[in-house]
């Protein structure tokens, strides 16, 4: 009965604080980098929004931001600033560009740098 298949069951201590302490880890960056991407998917939705406006490109570039900024204050996006909304106009084009980076402390000296840009054109140039 020494090589019997029922002798050796289940997970050795070690080999089951190592699964939990990568449970915990994956867990810690999903709940910590979750929402900086959720933010971000509402940007992008926000964006798309003033991109469906009716005669977007017969508005100034301070309505355009101002646009843009409503509807993010009304999903209580509060991490962009004026200076990350680039608005370049020529004509019966628009070009709007939102460049910001994100950091996160997940635990100790390490953080998290996340880096987005997005950008959408209307009109031809």
């Amino acid at each position: 009965m020494k090589n019997s298949p029922y002798k050796q069951q289940g997970m050795t201590f070690p080999g089951m604080v190592l699964t939990l302490g990568l449970g915990v880890f994956f867990l810690t960056l999903a709940f910590k980098i979750g929402p900086i991407y959720t933010e971000h998917a509402t940007i992008k939705t926000a964006m798309e929004s003033v991109k469906a406006q009716p005669d977007l490109t017969n508005n100034t570039r301070d309505m355009i931001i101002s646009l843009l900024q409503k509807r993010l204050e009304v999903n209580n996006v509060r991490i962009l600033v004026p200076e990350n909304i680039s608005v370049t106009k020529h004509g019966g084009y628009v070009k709007v560009e939102i460049t910001y980076d994100q950091t996160v402390h997940l635990f100790g000296n390490l953080d998290v740098v996340a880096h987005f840009n997005d950008a959408f054109e209307v009109g031809a140039e």
